[in-house]
């Protein structure tokens, strides 16, 4: 063969395969799936006391400094973990010291800093700052018989230069707090913050406080602007092991802020201190237009729970309204959620279960509004064992569902990312769960209050501190966007879902500049579009289009379609929430509408990438964001490649959907003239989609067609030039097959 002839076919080949692209057909009914509404709740965050998701240097709260109250120092240590103790060139290391007590008497230590005269001392600690804002500073400091001179002093991230100081003063011999504001520090990103003392005698310092001023409400502001993005609807607090520790109490909580107890530790050594309080997490929830939900310490007596739940709810008469009251709060939370403990499944269910019945009857019969939320699991039989027990005992069950995959290492990425993006374990463990409380547990709702993808195995602590990139990519959101999109498609069961805030969501780091991030994952995103552009009622849709399995890499991936389309409706707006899983190919999907549409424009809401492994990251935290832009409404959409996909089309109303939910044969059809000439019109009740008009003689013949493919209330057929005769007209539409005959006459 021609070598010319060769090559022309291997380039058409390679060029017919570039191009190639999947094909699918989406059709939507005017049904309703459901005819409860889908809960407001669906979209609720999770604060995790755990690393630095609430505390640290990138964490929720506004606070620069760790162990500000100078109250950790490991086992086995003569030093404070956090803080350094800055000596004078001779090492006269009793300069600095930490002593018992302090302002905070909930507290452990102070440090106590003296001289001789001749030399500067102190503590100091490496700090990350945004360089464009100010900060609010503040210290308590006692007098002991100190004379001499005691500075705050900000050192560059080498301790070479001194890039802010201010003396601080010393005159009073009882406690006194310090406060001013220090300007921001451009073009430093890290300082060493440093308090110090030359003189004699000595100084005492406790409770030391720096927060960057655009914080709202004791939030970071990086987190504020996030949630205005993402908009969660409900949040859980405190999560974790924390939640449930023997030392953690909710009213070690709602003290003076600089009267807190000692923080304590989680697994991973970091601390966690309760500034963010429970007054301070409310106000923060009141702010944002958020419902607070908290999780019962279940370690602690049933009494401790009912005394929090008067400091939430009751008024200013009961015990702990009234210390709610003079804490500055005088009106009712009114905290309606309560989860009994966290995880408690870890020890066994029979070390739960005789437990929770008794912390739910005793809290019913303080208040029988709460809505008490169990700790189930939904990785072995907690459901059978703890709802057959409870029984009518039981409001919610709650579970904590988990996406991504659990490796360390990843040898085949397009498979990894088929496996992890099919997810169908939750999905499974729903209908699971629907069956057996639509046969025994008619009035039980579920919750899934603590979800969250993640990469890695325990052995490796990977997925604990969320460092596999594949976890803030396009492949993760993915996974989040459907999870999400599965509890709304199920609003008979699901009453709320909290995902949390830490693991693939909101991320924190060093860049190679020196300078603190904080950003969203596409994962965040791909939530806040889903939850942001939806209607209050899911609708029926039937999808055509190709399929994956994965039987080889994970037993647990069923045959998959490539699109997972969610359709929900409010009173003017069609959503069509589309995932294309799809690993190399857009698909070209035609849309068909059993809706009448309002207008020619709708909106698409899009979040997608080149690469399924495409991230956001310290060095460049904005690579992938979603897309808005306006759509001429068309019956046909090209999804691109594992992407994200909401199309928000206007359409006249739904206000007679439910009274029509299970009438699908409701429509009926007029035809006129009958007998007819050479024209007639078809009128329905109510406007349809109509694929196609036929007509068949009286023999079964094929004698006209014509495609229709739009939404219509009527429709004229002109031009018919057939014999006199009796014929039947086959009218095809979304949800039904219509037949009439007619008689023409000429």
């Amino acid at each position: 063969m021609n070598k010319k002839i060769i090559f022309l076919i291997i380039f058409i080949t390679a060029n017919i395969y570039l191009y190639c692209e999947e094909f699918a057909e989406i059709k939507i009914f005017n049904n309703l799936t459901h005819t409860e509404q889908i809960s407001k709740y669906t979209n609720g965050g999770f604060i995790e006391f755990l690393l630095n998701y609430s505390n640290g240097y990138g964490g929720m709260w506004a606070q620069e400094i760790c162990d500000r109250g100078f109250d950790y120092i490991p086992l086995g240590s003569n030093q404070h973990k956090y803080w350094n103790y800055w000596y004078d060139t001779n090492k006269h290391t009793d300069f600095v010291k930490y002593i018992d007590g302090g302002y905070n008497e909930y507290g452990k230590y102070s440090i106590e800093i003296s001289g001789d005269g001749n030399v500067e001392s102190g503590i100091y600690q490496k700090i990350y700052i945004n360089d464009s804002i100010s900060h609010d500073f503040y210290i308590y400091i006692k007098n002991k018989n100190a004379v001499g001179t005691a500075k705050l002093v900000l050192f560059d991230s080498l301790m070479l230069q001194r890039v802010f100081e201010k003396e601080l003063d010393i005159s009073n011999s009882e406690w006194t707090k310090i406060s001013f504001e220090i300007p921001a520090l451009y073009n430093h990103y890290s300082v060493n913050f440093a308090i110090t003392y030359k003189g004699l005698g000595a100084v005492e310092i406790d409770e030391v406080s720096l927060i960057p001023t655009n914080n709202e409400l004791g939030l970071r502001k990086e987190y504020a602007d996030l949630f205005r993005i993402w908009k969660p609807s409900i949040i859980r607090y405190p999560g974790g092991g924390f939640a449930d520790l023997k030392n953690t109490f909710w009213s070690d909580a709602i003290r003076p802020i600089d009267k807190r107890i000692a923080p304590h530790f989680d697994q991973t050594g970091h601390l966690q201190r309760m500034d963010m309080g429970i007054d301070e997490f409310v106000k923060i929830c009141k702010y944002f237009e958020i419902e607070p939900f908290f999780v019962i310490n279940f370690s602690h007596s049933i009494e401790d729970a009912i005394n929090w739940i008067e400091y939430c709810n009751g008024d200013s008469t009961t015990t702990f309204g009234r210390i709610r009251t003079n804490n500055g709060n005088p009106a009712s939370y009114n905290v309606k959620y309560w989860e009994i403990g966290n995880e408690q499944y870890i020890y066994g269910m029979a070390n739960y279960i005789d437990k929770y019945l008794e912390f739910y009857k005793s809290i019913k019969k303080y208040d029988s509004t709460l809505k008490l939320i169990s700790d189930g699991n939904s990785w072995n039989n907690t459901f059978d064992t703890l709802v057959s027990a409870a029984y009518n005992e039981h409001d919610i069950y709650g579970f904590h569902p988990c996406g991504g995959i659990n490796q360390d290492s990843f040898n085949n990425d397009e498979k990894t990312y088929l496996s992890v993006v099919s997810g169908k374990y939750t999905e499974r463990k729903i209908k699971e769960y629907e069956e057996k409380i639509k046969n025994y547990y008619p009035k039980l709702k579920l919750a899934s209050t603590e979800w969250w993808s993640s990469y890695g195995t325990i052995k490796n602590d990977h997925w604990l501190y969320d460092s596999i990139s594949r976890n803030h990519a396009i492949e993760a959101a993915l996974w989040n966007a459907a999870e999400y999109l599965l509890y709304i498609r199920n609003p008979h069961l699901i009453e709320l879902a909290a995902r949390t805030i830490g693991l693939g969501m909101i991320k924190q780091g060093i860049n190679k500049n020196g300078k603190k991030v904080i950003w969203a994952t596409p994962s965040l995103y791909a939530i806040a579009i889903a939850s942001n552009h939806r209607g209050n009622y899911i609708i029926k849709n039937e999808v055509n289009c190709n399929t994956f399995h994965l039987y080889e890499l994970d037993n647990w991936v069923d045959i998959t379609p490539y699109l997972d389309v969610t359709t929900s409706i409010s009173n003017d707006s069609l959503f069509i929430s589309v995932i294309n899983r799809h690993p190399k190919e857009s698909i070209n999907t035609n849309i068909l509408l059993d809706i009448e549409t309002n207008g020619t424009k709708g909106k698409i809401y899009e979040i997608s990438s080149n690469h399924f492994l495409d991230n956001n990251n310290v060095e460049n935290p904005n690579n992938i964001l979603p897309i808005e832009k306006e759509w001429i409404i068309s019956n046909n959409y090209i999804f691109p490649k594992h992407s994200f996909t909401i199309l928000a089309i206007p359409i006249k109303g739904i206000s007679n959907l439910l009274e029509n939910n299970d009438q699908e044969n409701k429509n009926n059809i007029l035809i006129y003239p009958n007998p007819i000439i050479n024209a007639f019109t078809i009128q329905f009740d109510t406007g349809t989609f109509i694929h196609s008009i036929e007509m068949f003689n009286i023999i079964g013949e094929k004698v006209f067609e014509k495609n229709i493919d739009q939404y219509k209330n009527n429709i004229t057929i002109n031009d018919i030039m057939l014999q006199n005769g009796i014929y039947q007209v086959k009218i095809d539409c979304l949800t039904n097959t219509f037949s009439k005959n007619i008689i023409i006459t000429n």
